[in-house]
């Protein structure tokens, strides 16, 4: 399978890029101005745990960046492998674990080098993987985020040739409160873009899925009372315990309706 982007895929960063040049003095002051102004937050503790009292357990393993990492809670039983792990248990009425390998400011290529090479040679029941934001902000290129997609599928495919994996959606980086319009813009529509090109090469792979529907706060806002914007996160980028459950949740539901697991 040839590590290129699609013709598609060229064309629209290429575009964006252009549109992004001129917005470029604006975008360096903001950038430098929300690293400084967001705070650094730990990962969550907890990196394996369970769900269920059977004995034959279903495993799950969660693999990713800072979100997938539990950034934003104290445990992962507040945050996305918690609840994603719980909401499958419940509704298979079976013992499911999981397992994290994720990393906070992981991209893509990180991730290939230092987190792959970790996983156990037993195969879980099924891989769930969130990335693309650390991509975005690393200004990684649709080239390189091809290359390392491909990569990433191609080892994992090999080494659990009948393991389904599931990619999450992208991070909703237009409406991070902690980042100016001109980094929503950017990096927002750089991780979209990225996404459009990962549902094109999860297609490729057996088994491979992408949810590739585009997070919106307002429609998550209408499944819970009384919020609003800024208590979908935790540090205006980060999700919170509440944003952890309704993606997790999301998530459990598409892997259930797909009967992936």
């Amino acid at each position: 399978m040839s590590p290129k982007p699609s013709l598609q895929g060229r064309i629209e960063y290429w575009s964006h890029i252009l549109r992004c040049i001129a917005i470029l003095p604006l975008l360096y002051r903001d950038a430098r101005r929300a690293k400084k102004e967001i705070p650094t937050l730990p990962e969550a503790a907890d990196t394996t745990g369970a769900y269920g009292s059977n004995q034959a357990a279903k495993k799950v393993w969660i693999i990713g960046e800072s979100t997938m990492s539990g950034v934003g809670v104290s445990s992962h039983h507040a945050g996305f492998a918690g609840y994603l792990t719980s909401s499958l248990s419940q509704s298979l009425a079976t013992r499911v674990t999981y397992e994290v390998y994720a990393r906070t400011g992981y991209n893509t290529r990180q991730l290939n080098e230092e987190i792959i090479p970790l996983l156990a040679p037993t195969p879980p029941a099924i891989i769930v993987i969130g990335i693309g934001a650390n991509d975005a902000f690393d200004l990684s290129t649709i080239y390189r985020w091809t290359a390392e997609l491909h990569r990433l599928l191609s080892h994992l495919r090999h080494r659990y040739p009948q393991t389904p994996m599931v990619f999450a959606q992208m991070p909703p980086i237009r409406e991070f409160p902690a980042f100016s319009w001109s980094m929503q813009f950017a990096l927002g529509g750089m991780v979209e873009i990225f996404g459009r090109e990962l549902g094109r090469i999860v297609e490729l792979y057996e088994d491979c899925y992408y949810r590739d529907e585009i997070i919106s706060l307002a429609t998550w806002g209408d499944r819970v009372s009384s919020v609003d914007r800024a208590d979908f996160f935790s540090d205006g980028v980060h999700p919170s315990g509440l944003t952890y459950r309704l993606w997790a949740e999301d998530i459990a539901s598409f892997i259930l309706k797909n009967n992936l697991i």
